[in-house]
Order: structure tokens, then sequence, then C-alpha cells
């Protein structure tokens, strides 16, 4: 992903993330992301798509560049929002 290093498997035609020796399905994803978001999920998809299309890809690839001008300056805020926002839910 980018220039960083992220492990996957291959199960037939799919290429899936392996964590810890762990191949994580499109259930994990649910169970450790998704249900978070108390069913906000897609608004706050959304709303990350929008903050990453202001950036260039070349920006987007590098974990540096990635972490010091997208990530970390709207971090904690998008986590207290995101968060507020499925108590809320």
């Amino acid at each position: 992903m980018g220039d960083e290093i992220a492990y996957t498997t291959k199960i037939g035609k799919e290429t899936r993330f392996t964590i810890g020796g762990e191949v994580q399905t499109v259930e994990d994803y649910r169970r450790q992301i998704v249900s978070r978001f108390g069913g906000k999920y897609p608004e706050a998809w959304r709303e990350a798509l929008r903050i990453v299309r202001k950036f260039p890809e070349s920006t987007l690839l590098s974990q540096n560049e990635f972490f010091q001008q997208v990530y970390r300056p709207i971090r904690d805020e998008l986590s207290d929002k995101w968060t507020e926002m499925a108590t809320r839910a």
C-alpha cells in the first residue's frame, strides 16, 4: 500500500490482508471497524473520501506524507466527531 508494506494473501482471485498471520475477512472488517460507527459508517466513509480526494496521489501513496499532511492534522477532530456521531446513532 503505497510505500508501506502490507501483508496479503490470495484467496481465489481476491487479495486479502493479513494481520498477525491471520487472513482478514469482510466479516472481520465489519465487526472490527464498521460496527464502531453505530450505523453511521457510510457517512464517515464518504467524508473520509472527500478529504483524501483533496490530495495528490503521490501524497496518498507515501506513508510519511500521508501521515504528516492528511492523517495527523485531522485525526483528533475526526475521531471526536465520528465518536459523537456514533453515540447519537
